[in-house]
């Protein structure tokens, strides 16, 4: 998305606009692109970044700097989860701030955030036993990932973790899409299709994905919670801690984060060599 914007731009931008410009290493990339063709409009810039060195550009170059302070070795998980806690923190002070959250509402969602981090230790727990106990039956599968709202994002994630650990591809789709699309067609028997479904203004879609997927043979892995729950009846399936759907994929990425580093020991055990470097 920060190349896409710095290609092309976005409509509309004025001085009541802000940008949040996100890279979590300050390294050169494309999103340097992005953050100078943000600062070279009218819009408030605000970089968020977790290096907070003087020459990274996303501190030195915007009026205000974010710094979460996740780290990363190899592949983005802290960095991820902690992106997006400083976006929903934002969110519910923009919210009462401007009187669509009252204070009651803005407390109650702040506690529930403040509480998340001890539920992601459970569910980190959980899904790694989930992902060891399922990842020897998923050898050369072809993987899927589906979800809806914030959960889309999570299916997209699911699929680029599955790139940086164990080196597969896995399609990420919003559930409208996979069934309004007839996307079933292309698996196979047994082919794994990962539902994100915590509990979401999604769900009835969710539940004619999973009657789909286990009506063509393929193989659901449900992540669910609250009123979905009942799509898990096996191992094959998780249900996690019910929160307010925005908060879903601080849970919900967890399992999947589990998952690709299952997936990757399983093919390194296996004689899999992963290259070092990309070809130039």
């Amino acid at each position: 998305q920060a190349y896409e914007y710095a290609a092309y731009g976005r409509p509309g931008v004025d001085a009541q606009t802000a940008h949040f410009v996100i890279s979590s290493s300050g390294r050169p990339t494309t999103t340097w692109d992005t953050l100078d063709r943000a600062l070279a409009s009218e819009a408030m810039v605000i970089g968020v970044t977790d290096n907070p060195a003087e020459t990274n550009p996303f501190v030195a170059k915007p009026p205000i700097a974010l710094i979460p302070h996740g780290a990363k070795v190899g592949w983005p998980c802290q960095t991820t989860t902690a992106t997006i806690t400083t976006l929903l923190a934002l969110a519910i002070a923009f919210g009462e701030a401007r009187g669509h959250l009252d204070g009651s509402r803005a407390a109650e969602l702040k506690a529930t955030l403040v509480s998340i981090p001890e539920q992601m230790t459970a569910v980190l727990a959980q899904g790694q036993q989930w992902a060891e106990a399922i990842v020897p039956s998923l050898a050369g599968k072809a993987f899927t990932f589906v979800g809806g709202g914030p959960s889309w994002a999570v299916a997209q994630n699911g699929s680029a973790l599955l790139a940086e650990g164990p080196q597969d591809a896995g399609m990420p789709l919003t559930v409208e899409e996979f069934n309004h699309a007839l996307r079933i067609g292309v698996l196979a028997a047994g082919d794994p299709v990962v539902l994100i479904a915590p509990a979401t203004a999604t769900e009835s879609r969710c539940r004619d994905t999973a009657r789909v997927v286990r009506a063509w043979g393929s193989r659901l892995l449900p992540i669910t919670s609250g009123p979905l729950a009942d799509l898990v009846d096996g191992p094959d399936g998780l249900v996690l801690p019910e929160v307010a759907e925005p908060f879903s994929p601080l849970l919900t990425l967890l399992p999947l984060q589990e998952l690709s580093i299952a997936l990757a020991a399983q093919k390194v055990a296996a004689g899999y060599e992963r290259p070092r470097s990309v070809p130039g």
